[in-house]
């Protein structure tokens, strides 16, 4: 019984990634991003495409995932066997806080909200 458990709740945990990578994958796609899957580290994938400084997409895309996997997380019956199923997606709302990784310093940015679909670029470290 543990194992099987055990091996329900890695599935799990897996099937939250998948879901929510190939989510991006698919918007960027939508959007006519050149995007690909990366493998990396730990992380069975990764979506990485070009970003080509259109605030209404970045957000569409990197919102979408978040979203609907915590709705999903939502409306999952709560039970013995889908209990890490739902608190991994319910987690991904912490996707949706504003940080974000520049690549070639390392600095942390902060993106605010002011107005829907406008987003203003703040520098927390330089």
């Amino acid at each position: 019984m543990i194992i099987k458990l055990s091996i329900l709740y890695v599935l799990s945990i897996y099937v939250v990634l998948l879901v929510h990578e190939w989510l991006h994958f698919i918007l960027a796609k939508f959007f006519k991003y050149n995007a690909y899957i990366k493998r990396v580290g730990l992380y069975p994938f990764k979506v990485v495409y070009t970003n080509r400084n259109n605030p209404l997409d970045n957000l569409l895309i990197s919102a979408i995932s978040p979203l609907f996997l915590v709705i999903v997380g939502i409306i999952l019956p709560l039970n013995y066997y889908t209990v890490i199923l739902k608190v991994s997606c319910i987690s991904n709302i912490f996707n949706l806080l504003p940080f974000t990784e520049s690549s070639p310093d390392s600095c942390v940015k902060c993106y605010t909200m002011f107005l829907p679909f406008l987003l203003i670029k703040i520098d927390v470290f330089s």
